[in-house]
Protein backbone atom coordinates (compact mmCIF):
# COMPACT_ATOMS: atom_id res chain seq x y z
CA UNK A 1 0.00 0.00 0.00
CA UNK A 2 1.51 3.26 -0.86
CA UNK A 3 2.20 5.70 1.70
CA UNK A 4 -0.34 8.48 -0.09
CA UNK A 5 -3.19 5.50 -0.22
CA UNK A 6 -2.70 4.46 3.60
CA UNK A 7 -2.85 8.11 4.58
CA UNK A 8 -6.56 8.43 3.32
CA UNK A 9 -7.11 4.63 4.40
CA UNK A 10 -9.41 5.68 7.42
CA UNK A 11 -12.55 3.65 8.25
CA UNK A 12 -14.29 2.75 11.35
CA UNK A 13 -14.74 -1.01 11.42
CA UNK A 14 -15.36 -0.57 14.79
CA UNK A 15 -18.55 -0.76 13.27
CA UNK A 16 -18.44 -3.87 13.04
CA UNK A 17 -21.48 -3.18 14.91
CA UNK A 18 -22.21 -2.71 11.58
CA UNK A 19 -24.05 -5.25 10.37
CA UNK A 20 -27.04 -6.88 12.74
CA UNK A 21 -26.66 -10.33 10.69
CA UNK A 22 -22.72 -9.95 11.28
CA UNK A 23 -23.37 -11.38 15.02
CA UNK A 24 -20.24 -9.30 16.62
CA UNK A 25 -19.09 -10.48 20.42
CA UNK A 26 -16.94 -7.76 21.60
CA UNK A 27 -14.24 -9.66 23.18
CA UNK A 28 -11.61 -6.68 24.20
CA UNK A 29 -13.00 -3.19 25.18
CA UNK A 30 -11.24 -0.44 27.24
CA UNK A 31 -11.37 3.30 27.08
CA UNK A 32 -8.01 3.45 29.80
CA UNK A 33 -10.34 5.58 32.06
CA UNK A 34 -9.44 5.67 35.63
CA UNK A 35 -5.69 4.63 35.31
CA UNK A 36 -3.13 5.96 37.13
CA UNK A 37 -0.40 8.36 35.60
CA UNK A 38 2.51 6.08 35.28
CA UNK A 39 3.65 2.90 33.96
CA UNK A 40 3.76 1.50 37.11
CA UNK A 41 0.18 1.52 37.63
CA UNK A 42 -1.57 0.53 34.06
CA UNK A 43 -4.85 -0.39 33.26
CA UNK A 44 -6.20 -3.54 34.90
CA UNK A 45 -5.13 -6.55 33.03
CA UNK A 46 -2.74 -4.63 31.02
CA UNK A 47 1.07 -4.59 31.34
CA UNK A 48 3.23 -2.20 30.39
CA UNK A 49 7.04 -2.44 29.82
CA UNK A 50 9.62 0.31 30.23
CA UNK A 51 12.69 1.89 29.96
CA UNK A 52 14.59 3.56 32.85
CA UNK A 53 12.57 5.28 35.70
CA UNK A 54 8.52 5.97 34.80
CA UNK A 55 8.12 8.98 33.27
CA UNK A 56 6.71 10.83 29.96
CA UNK A 57 8.89 8.95 27.77
CA UNK A 58 7.09 5.92 28.71
CA UNK A 59 3.53 4.99 27.92
CA UNK A 60 1.55 7.07 30.73
CA UNK A 61 -1.63 8.56 31.07
CA UNK A 62 -1.09 11.47 28.88
CA UNK A 63 -4.38 12.55 29.39
CA UNK A 64 -3.70 16.11 31.62
CA UNK A 65 -0.50 16.39 29.23
CA UNK A 66 -1.14 15.50 25.16
CA UNK A 67 -4.57 14.98 24.78
CA UNK A 68 -6.75 14.90 21.65
CA UNK A 69 -9.29 17.29 20.61
CA UNK A 70 -11.70 15.29 18.90
CA UNK A 71 -11.63 11.71 18.74
CA UNK A 72 -10.18 10.45 21.93
CA UNK A 73 -10.86 11.75 25.16
CA UNK A 74 -8.75 14.48 26.86
CA UNK A 75 -9.91 13.86 31.05
CA UNK A 76 -9.90 10.17 31.47
CA UNK A 77 -6.92 8.25 29.55
CA UNK A 78 -4.90 8.44 26.60
CA UNK A 79 -1.62 5.95 26.20
CA UNK A 80 1.16 8.12 25.89
CA UNK A 81 4.80 7.95 24.61
CA UNK A 82 6.58 11.47 24.75
CA UNK A 83 9.62 12.89 23.70
CA UNK A 84 10.91 14.17 27.50
CA UNK A 85 12.92 13.63 28.52
CA UNK A 86 15.25 12.37 25.67
CA UNK A 87 15.44 8.48 26.25
CA UNK A 88 16.28 5.55 24.21
CA UNK A 89 15.06 2.26 24.79
CA UNK A 90 12.17 -0.22 24.41
CA UNK A 91 8.80 0.91 26.14
CA UNK A 92 5.55 -1.66 25.26
CA UNK A 93 1.89 -1.74 26.34
CA UNK A 94 0.44 -5.25 26.32
CA UNK A 95 -3.80 -5.86 25.78
CA UNK A 96 -5.16 -8.98 28.40
CA UNK A 97 -5.07 -12.27 26.79
CA UNK A 98 -8.13 -12.31 24.36
CA UNK A 99 -10.07 -15.52 23.50
CA UNK A 100 -11.02 -16.00 20.12
CA UNK A 101 -11.20 -19.52 19.89
CA UNK A 102 -14.90 -19.25 18.83
CA UNK A 103 -14.90 -17.04 16.17
CA UNK A 104 -14.13 -17.68 12.26
CA UNK A 105 -13.56 -13.42 11.78
CA UNK A 106 -11.62 -11.35 14.45
CA UNK A 107 -10.85 -7.90 13.94
CA UNK A 108 -9.73 -4.99 16.17
CA UNK A 109 -10.45 -0.97 15.79
CA UNK A 110 -8.75 1.56 18.05
CA UNK A 111 -7.90 5.31 17.61
CA UNK A 112 -4.40 6.64 17.13
CA UNK A 113 -1.74 9.27 16.25
CA UNK A 114 2.17 9.25 16.04
CA UNK A 115 3.74 12.50 15.36
CA UNK A 116 7.01 11.86 14.22
CA UNK A 117 10.04 14.35 14.54
CA UNK A 118 13.66 13.09 13.01
CA UNK A 119 15.92 10.22 12.94
CA UNK A 120 15.43 6.24 13.35
CA UNK A 121 12.24 4.94 15.70
CA UNK A 122 10.30 2.10 15.61
CA UNK A 123 6.76 2.34 16.07
CA UNK A 124 4.49 -0.84 15.60
CA UNK A 125 1.14 -2.49 16.53
CA UNK A 126 2.13 -6.64 16.63
CA UNK A 127 0.22 -9.72 17.49
CA UNK A 128 0.87 -12.55 19.61
CA UNK A 129 -1.23 -15.70 19.62
CA UNK A 130 0.65 -17.80 22.39
CA UNK A 131 -0.39 -14.79 25.34
CA UNK A 132 2.61 -12.71 24.26
CA UNK A 133 5.48 -15.39 24.31
CA UNK A 134 6.19 -14.27 20.70
CA UNK A 135 5.03 -11.21 18.13
CA UNK A 136 5.41 -12.29 14.58
CA UNK A 137 2.12 -10.93 13.38
CA UNK A 138 2.13 -6.79 12.22
CA UNK A 139 -1.13 -5.07 12.40
CA UNK A 140 0.36 -1.38 11.42
CA UNK A 141 3.99 0.38 11.15
CA UNK A 142 4.59 4.28 11.15
CA UNK A 143 7.41 4.01 8.92
CA UNK A 144 8.39 7.22 10.92
CA UNK A 145 6.12 8.87 9.16
CA UNK A 146 3.33 10.96 10.84
CA UNK A 147 -0.05 9.99 11.26
CA UNK A 148 -3.38 10.85 12.09
CA UNK A 149 -2.57 14.71 13.21
CA UNK A 150 -3.36 16.27 16.46
CA UNK A 151 -6.70 14.70 16.28
CA UNK A 152 -6.37 10.99 15.76
CA UNK A 153 -7.82 8.89 13.74
CA UNK A 154 -9.65 5.80 13.93
CA UNK A 155 -8.80 2.40 11.49
CA UNK A 156 -9.90 -1.21 11.64
CA UNK A 157 -7.63 -4.30 10.98
CA UNK A 158 -9.08 -7.90 9.92
CA UNK A 159 -6.59 -9.67 12.36
CA UNK A 160 -8.57 -13.15 11.36
CA UNK A 161 -5.61 -14.85 9.38
CA UNK A 162 -3.96 -15.20 12.47
CA UNK A 163 -6.10 -14.31 15.29
CA UNK A 164 -9.51 -16.89 14.41
CA UNK A 165 -10.22 -19.78 16.34
CA UNK A 166 -6.79 -18.69 18.51
CA UNK A 167 -7.44 -18.88 22.58
CA UNK A 168 -4.29 -16.91 23.20
CA UNK A 169 -3.87 -13.79 21.42
CA UNK A 170 -2.48 -10.62 22.61
CA UNK A 171 -1.89 -7.04 21.36
CA UNK A 172 0.91 -4.96 22.08
CA UNK A 173 2.24 -1.43 20.88
CA UNK A 174 5.60 -1.39 21.33
CA UNK A 175 8.20 1.94 20.75
CA UNK A 176 12.04 1.32 19.94
CA UNK A 177 14.44 3.84 19.60
CA UNK A 178 15.69 7.27 20.95
CA UNK A 179 12.08 8.91 21.99
CA UNK A 180 13.64 12.51 21.21
CA UNK A 181 12.83 11.55 17.73
CA UNK A 182 9.03 11.52 18.01
CA UNK A 183 6.90 14.28 18.94
CA UNK A 184 4.10 12.32 20.46
CA UNK A 185 2.47 8.72 19.92
CA UNK A 186 -1.17 8.56 21.14
CA UNK A 187 -3.69 5.44 20.99
CA UNK A 188 -7.04 5.15 22.74
CA UNK A 189 -10.49 3.01 23.02
CA UNK A 190 -9.64 -0.20 21.67
CA UNK A 191 -12.10 -3.20 20.65
CA UNK A 192 -11.58 -6.21 19.46
CA UNK A 193 -14.99 -8.11 18.21
CA UNK A 194 -15.21 -11.82 16.96
CA UNK A 195 -17.55 -13.42 14.62
CA UNK A 196 -19.08 -16.55 14.19
CA UNK A 197 -20.05 -15.86 10.25
CA UNK A 198 -17.61 -13.60 8.46
CA UNK A 199 -18.38 -10.01 9.18
CA UNK A 200 -19.18 -7.97 5.71
CA UNK A 201 -16.36 -5.92 4.48
CA UNK A 202 -16.12 -2.85 4.05
CA UNK A 203 -17.62 -1.21 0.36
CA UNK A 204 -17.81 1.85 -1.46
CA UNK A 205 -19.67 2.04 -4.95
CA UNK A 206 -20.22 4.33 -7.28
CA UNK A 207 -24.52 4.15 -7.20
CA UNK A 208 -25.19 6.63 -9.85
CA UNK A 209 -23.61 9.51 -11.91
CA UNK A 210 -26.27 12.45 -12.05
CA UNK A 211 -24.30 14.94 -14.37
CA UNK A 212 -24.29 14.98 -16.89
CA UNK A 213 -27.49 13.54 -17.74
CA UNK A 214 -28.24 11.16 -20.17
CA UNK A 215 -29.19 14.41 -22.44
CA UNK A 216 -27.81 17.86 -21.82
CA UNK A 217 -27.91 21.18 -23.10
CA UNK A 218 -25.41 22.17 -25.36
CA UNK A 219 -23.43 25.22 -24.89
CA UNK A 220 -23.90 25.49 -20.79
CA UNK A 221 -21.33 23.81 -17.90
CA UNK A 222 -22.02 22.28 -15.12
CA UNK A 223 -20.03 19.82 -12.36
CA UNK A 224 -19.93 16.16 -13.09
CA UNK A 225 -22.22 14.79 -9.64
CA UNK A 226 -22.33 11.51 -8.94
CA UNK A 227 -23.89 9.26 -5.15
CA UNK A 228 -20.97 7.05 -4.48
CA UNK A 229 -22.65 4.36 -1.29
CA UNK A 230 -20.77 3.70 1.46
CA UNK A 231 -21.82 0.59 3.69
CA UNK A 232 -19.91 1.68 7.13
CA UNK A 233 -20.84 3.67 9.65
CA UNK A 234 -18.45 5.60 9.73
CA UNK A 235 -16.34 8.27 7.45
CA UNK A 236 -14.28 6.86 4.94
CA UNK A 237 -11.87 9.04 2.62
CA UNK A 238 -11.61 7.55 -1.01
CA UNK A 239 -9.79 8.83 -3.96
CA UNK A 240 -12.32 10.02 -6.04
CA UNK A 241 -11.73 10.83 -10.19
CA UNK A 242 -13.82 11.50 -12.89
CA UNK A 243 -13.17 11.60 -16.82
CA UNK A 244 -14.72 12.79 -19.71
CA UNK A 245 -14.05 11.43 -23.11
CA UNK A 246 -15.24 12.63 -26.89
CA UNK A 247 -17.47 9.58 -27.58
CA UNK A 248 -16.10 9.55 -31.07
CA UNK A 249 -12.22 10.06 -31.07
CA UNK A 250 -12.44 8.75 -27.42
CA UNK A 251 -9.77 11.54 -26.19
CA UNK A 252 -9.54 12.35 -23.04
CA UNK A 253 -11.35 16.27 -22.79
CA UNK A 254 -11.95 16.53 -19.03
CA UNK A 255 -10.28 14.86 -15.89
CA UNK A 256 -10.57 15.85 -12.18
CA UNK A 257 -8.97 14.14 -9.24
CA UNK A 258 -10.90 14.64 -5.27
CA UNK A 259 -8.70 13.57 -2.82
CA UNK A 260 -9.96 12.46 1.08
CA UNK A 261 -13.52 13.30 -0.02
CA UNK A 262 -15.60 12.63 2.80
CA UNK A 263 -18.20 10.06 2.41
CA UNK A 264 -20.24 10.11 5.40
CA UNK A 265 -22.29 6.62 6.36
CA UNK A 266 -25.30 5.70 3.36
CA UNK A 267 -25.35 7.93 -0.03
CA UNK A 268 -23.32 10.98 -0.26
CA UNK A 269 -23.84 13.23 -3.49
CA UNK A 270 -19.90 14.12 -4.47
CA UNK A 271 -20.85 17.17 -6.50
CA UNK A 272 -16.63 18.82 -5.95
CA UNK A 273 -15.04 18.66 -9.37
CA UNK A 274 -14.61 21.04 -11.11
CA UNK A 275 -16.38 22.86 -14.12
CA UNK A 276 -17.10 21.09 -16.88
CA UNK A 277 -17.98 22.98 -20.40
CA UNK A 278 -20.75 20.76 -22.59
CA UNK A 279 -20.67 21.76 -26.51
CA UNK A 280 -23.33 21.84 -28.97
CA UNK A 281 -23.99 18.03 -31.11
CA UNK A 282 -21.40 16.02 -28.82
CA UNK A 283 -21.43 12.72 -27.28
CA UNK A 284 -19.81 11.96 -24.12
CA UNK A 285 -18.51 9.30 -22.30
CA UNK A 286 -18.45 9.87 -18.57
CA UNK A 287 -15.82 7.17 -16.33
CA UNK A 288 -16.19 7.98 -12.36
CA UNK A 289 -13.82 5.67 -10.17
CA UNK A 290 -14.06 5.55 -6.04
CA UNK A 291 -10.86 3.57 -4.20
CA UNK A 292 -10.06 2.80 -1.28
CA UNK A 293 -7.27 0.66 0.30
CA UNK A 294 -9.86 -0.84 2.74
CA UNK A 295 -12.46 -1.37 0.04
CA UNK A 296 -13.16 -5.69 -0.63
CA UNK A 297 -15.00 -5.70 -3.64
CA UNK A 298 -13.30 -3.17 -6.82
CA UNK A 299 -16.17 -4.62 -9.21
CA UNK A 300 -18.86 -1.66 -8.39
CA UNK A 301 -16.18 0.62 -7.81
CA UNK A 302 -16.42 2.46 -11.47
CA UNK A 303 -19.10 3.62 -13.50
CA UNK A 304 -19.77 4.88 -17.24
CA UNK A 305 -22.75 6.61 -18.69
CA UNK A 306 -22.96 8.59 -21.92
CA UNK A 307 -24.24 12.04 -22.39
CA UNK A 308 -25.74 13.46 -25.73
CA UNK A 309 -26.00 17.33 -26.56
CA UNK A 310 -27.62 17.00 -30.12
CA UNK A 311 -31.43 17.76 -29.92
CA UNK A 312 -33.47 14.39 -29.55
CA UNK A 313 -36.77 13.85 -31.85
CA UNK A 314 -38.15 10.18 -31.38
CA UNK A 315 -41.69 10.47 -33.14
CA UNK A 316 -44.81 8.01 -33.02
CA UNK A 317 -45.51 7.25 -36.93
CA UNK A 318 -47.88 4.60 -36.48
CA UNK A 319 -50.51 2.58 -34.37
CA UNK A 320 -50.16 -0.90 -34.14
CA UNK A 321 -53.18 -1.23 -31.53
CA UNK A 322 -56.41 -0.41 -30.99
CA UNK A 323 -58.02 -1.30 -34.10
CA UNK A 324 -60.54 1.11 -35.17
CA UNK A 325 -63.32 -0.75 -34.07
CA UNK A 326 -61.60 -2.22 -30.46
CA UNK A 327 -63.31 -4.72 -28.69
CA UNK A 328 -62.36 -6.11 -25.26
CA UNK A 329 -59.26 -4.77 -23.36
CA UNK A 330 -56.13 -4.60 -25.11
CA UNK A 331 -52.77 -3.29 -24.94
CA UNK A 332 -51.84 0.03 -26.85
CA UNK A 333 -48.78 -0.38 -29.23
CA UNK A 334 -46.95 2.26 -31.73
CA UNK A 335 -44.05 2.35 -33.82
CA UNK A 336 -41.47 5.23 -32.88
CA UNK A 337 -39.06 6.20 -34.74
CA UNK A 338 -35.85 8.21 -34.38
CA UNK A 339 -35.95 11.21 -36.34
CA UNK A 340 -32.97 13.53 -36.42
CA UNK A 341 -30.66 10.92 -38.01
CA UNK A 342 -28.65 11.66 -34.67
CA UNK A 343 -26.22 8.97 -33.99
CA UNK A 344 -27.68 8.33 -30.41
CA UNK A 345 -31.29 8.93 -28.86
CA UNK A 346 -32.67 8.19 -25.46
CA UNK A 347 -36.46 8.30 -25.05
CA UNK A 348 -39.14 7.27 -22.72
CA UNK A 349 -42.87 6.94 -24.03
CA UNK A 350 -46.17 7.68 -22.73
CA UNK A 351 -49.71 6.74 -24.32
CA UNK A 352 -53.16 8.83 -23.65
CA UNK A 353 -56.58 7.41 -23.88
CA UNK A 354 -59.65 10.27 -23.91
CA UNK A 355 -63.13 10.30 -24.20
CA UNK A 356 -64.28 13.04 -26.64
CA UNK A 357 -65.19 15.22 -23.80
CA UNK A 358 -61.59 15.13 -23.20
CA UNK A 359 -61.65 13.27 -19.80
CA UNK A 360 -58.77 11.03 -19.34
CA UNK A 361 -59.61 7.20 -18.56
CA UNK A 362 -55.90 5.70 -19.46
CA UNK A 363 -52.43 7.81 -19.18
CA UNK A 364 -49.05 5.01 -19.11
CA UNK A 365 -45.45 5.24 -19.81
CA UNK A 366 -43.58 2.68 -21.41
CA UNK A 367 -39.61 1.81 -20.30
CA UNK A 368 -37.20 3.77 -22.05
CA UNK A 369 -35.53 3.20 -24.78
CA UNK A 370 -32.10 4.20 -27.31
CA UNK A 371 -32.21 4.19 -30.97
CA UNK A 372 -29.40 4.61 -33.30
CA UNK A 373 -30.03 7.06 -36.08
CA UNK A 374 -33.30 6.84 -38.04
CA UNK A 375 -34.09 3.50 -36.26
CA UNK A 376 -38.14 2.09 -35.56
CA UNK A 377 -38.95 0.23 -32.84
CA UNK A 378 -42.38 -1.09 -31.69
CA UNK A 379 -43.32 -0.27 -27.90
CA UNK A 380 -46.23 -1.61 -26.00
CA UNK A 381 -47.76 -0.23 -23.22
CA UNK A 382 -49.46 -1.59 -20.38
CA UNK A 383 -53.45 -3.48 -20.45
CA UNK A 384 -56.24 -1.00 -21.35
CA UNK A 385 -59.56 -1.89 -19.95
CA UNK A 386 -61.40 1.14 -20.27
CA UNK A 387 -64.99 -0.69 -19.50
CA UNK A 388 -67.46 1.42 -21.26
CA UNK A 389 -68.34 1.36 -25.12
CA UNK A 390 -67.87 4.79 -26.45
CA UNK A 391 -65.44 7.17 -29.36
CA UNK A 392 -62.34 7.43 -27.45
CA UNK A 393 -58.89 9.79 -28.95
CA UNK A 394 -55.71 8.02 -28.43
CA UNK A 395 -52.44 9.89 -28.04
CA UNK A 396 -48.90 8.31 -28.39
CA UNK A 397 -45.43 10.46 -27.65
CA UNK A 398 -42.11 10.32 -26.15
CA UNK A 399 -39.86 12.54 -23.59
CA UNK A 400 -36.01 12.99 -22.98
CA UNK A 401 -34.80 12.39 -19.78
CA UNK A 402 -35.96 15.75 -18.92
CA UNK A 403 -39.34 14.83 -19.46
CA UNK A 404 -39.26 17.40 -22.57
CA UNK A 405 -41.71 16.38 -24.98
CA UNK A 406 -38.97 15.06 -28.53
CA UNK A 407 -41.68 14.09 -30.57
CA UNK A 408 -42.45 16.09 -33.56
CA UNK A 409 -45.41 15.64 -34.30
CA UNK A 410 -47.46 13.60 -31.21
CA UNK A 411 -49.92 10.73 -32.82
CA UNK A 412 -53.27 11.04 -32.23
CA UNK A 413 -56.09 8.92 -33.31
CA UNK A 414 -59.70 8.12 -32.91
CA UNK A 415 -61.12 4.74 -32.04
CA UNK A 416 -64.71 2.90 -31.13
CA UNK A 417 -64.42 0.78 -28.24
CA UNK A 418 -66.44 -1.53 -27.26
CA UNK A 419 -67.05 -4.37 -24.26
CA UNK A 420 -67.90 -7.14 -26.13
CA UNK A 421 -65.89 -10.47 -26.91
CA UNK A 422 -66.28 -11.10 -29.99
CA UNK A 423 -65.06 -7.97 -32.85
CA UNK A 424 -68.22 -9.03 -35.12
CA UNK A 425 -71.30 -10.20 -35.16
CA UNK A 426 -71.55 -13.77 -35.60
CA UNK A 427 -72.12 -14.71 -39.62
CA UNK A 428 -75.17 -17.18 -38.64
CA UNK A 429 -76.78 -13.70 -37.29
CA UNK A 430 -75.64 -10.58 -39.35
CA UNK A 431 -73.75 -9.95 -42.72
CA UNK A 432 -72.43 -6.79 -43.17
CA UNK A 433 -71.27 -5.36 -46.76
CA UNK A 434 -69.68 -2.05 -47.33
CA UNK A 435 -70.15 -1.19 -51.62
CA UNK A 436 -70.35 2.14 -53.30
CA UNK A 437 -71.52 3.89 -50.59
CA UNK A 438 -74.11 1.24 -49.29
CA UNK A 439 -74.63 -0.40 -46.36
CA UNK A 440 -76.03 -3.45 -47.00
CA UNK A 441 -77.02 -5.94 -44.01
CA UNK A 442 -78.02 -9.86 -44.15
CA UNK A 443 -80.21 -10.76 -40.85
CA UNK A 444 -79.86 -14.48 -40.50
CA UNK A 445 -83.01 -14.25 -38.25
CA UNK A 446 -84.96 -12.20 -36.27
CA UNK A 447 -82.92 -9.60 -33.73
CA UNK A 448 -82.67 -6.03 -32.48
CA UNK A 449 -80.05 -4.31 -34.76
CA UNK A 450 -78.91 -0.52 -33.92
CA UNK A 451 -76.70 0.99 -36.93
CA UNK A 452 -75.35 4.39 -36.21
CA UNK A 453 -72.67 5.98 -38.07
CA UNK A 454 -70.19 8.30 -36.54
CA UNK A 455 -67.44 10.88 -38.10
CA UNK A 456 -63.48 10.59 -37.29
CA UNK A 457 -64.17 12.59 -34.35
CA UNK A 458 -66.21 10.45 -32.81
CA UNK A 459 -69.21 12.53 -33.26
CA UNK A 460 -72.57 10.62 -33.63
CA UNK A 461 -73.66 11.47 -37.44
CA UNK A 462 -77.14 9.58 -37.96
CA UNK A 463 -78.68 6.64 -36.11
CA UNK A 464 -79.37 4.56 -39.67
CA UNK A 465 -81.67 1.56 -37.49
CA UNK A 466 -82.83 0.78 -34.53
CA UNK A 467 -85.10 -1.66 -33.07
CA UNK A 468 -86.25 -5.15 -34.04
CA UNK A 469 -85.87 -6.30 -37.68
CA UNK A 470 -86.45 -9.66 -38.92
CA UNK A 471 -84.13 -12.23 -41.19
CA UNK A 472 -84.04 -10.62 -44.48
CA UNK A 473 -81.77 -8.24 -46.67
CA UNK A 474 -81.13 -4.39 -45.72
CA UNK A 475 -79.57 -1.46 -47.43
CA UNK A 476 -78.74 2.00 -46.05
CA UNK A 477 -77.19 5.19 -48.00
CA UNK A 478 -76.69 7.34 -45.59
CA UNK A 479 -76.78 11.19 -47.11
CA UNK A 480 -73.48 12.73 -46.09
CA UNK A 481 -70.64 14.48 -47.25
CA UNK A 482 -67.19 13.27 -48.45
CA UNK A 483 -65.17 11.90 -45.92
CA UNK A 484 -64.32 9.04 -43.47
CA UNK A 485 -66.80 7.65 -41.34
CA UNK A 486 -67.41 4.17 -38.86
CA UNK A 487 -70.59 2.16 -38.92
CA UNK A 488 -71.20 0.81 -35.18
CA UNK A 489 -73.71 -2.42 -35.72
CA UNK A 490 -74.93 -3.53 -32.25
CA UNK A 491 -77.25 -6.92 -32.50
CA UNK A 492 -77.97 -9.46 -30.07
CA UNK A 493 -75.45 -11.41 -31.17
CA UNK A 494 -72.30 -9.26 -30.63
CA UNK A 495 -71.06 -5.93 -32.26
CA UNK A 496 -69.62 -4.41 -35.25
CA UNK A 497 -67.36 -1.64 -36.73
CA UNK A 498 -66.79 -1.49 -40.19
CA UNK A 499 -65.11 1.91 -41.88
CA UNK A 500 -67.40 3.70 -44.18
CA UNK A 501 -65.22 6.26 -46.86
CA UNK A 502 -67.32 8.72 -49.09
CA UNK A 503 -65.89 9.83 -51.85
CA UNK A 504 -67.94 12.76 -54.16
Amino acid sequence: MSERIRAIAIITLLALAFSPNAQATLLLSESFSGWGTWATSPPTNWHINYTGSASTNDWYNGSWHWGWTNLLETDEGVPTLFWDPAESGVDEIISPVIDCSSYSAVWIAFDHSYDHYNGPYSAKVLGSTNGGGTWPHEIWSYNQISYGGFEGKRDSFDISPWAAGQSQVAIKWRGDGNVANINVWNFDNVAVHGFTDPPPGFDLHISRVIRPAVREKGDTSLNPTCIIYNNADSISYPYIRCRIKDFHTQQTIYEDIAEDHQLDPGCTVVDIFRTFNLEENMKYEIFVLVEHPDDVDAENNMMTRYSCTSCDEVNPISVNAPDSGQSGPFNPSAIFKEGTGADWACAAFFCKIETMGQEIVYLQAALQEHFGPNQQKPITFPLASLGSEDTYEITFWATDREGENISNPELVDTFNYTSGVVETPSTSNIDVKVNNRKINLTLTRSTQLDVRLYDVAGKLVTILASGRYNEGFYTFNPDVGSGIYFIRITTGGGNAFEKYIVLK
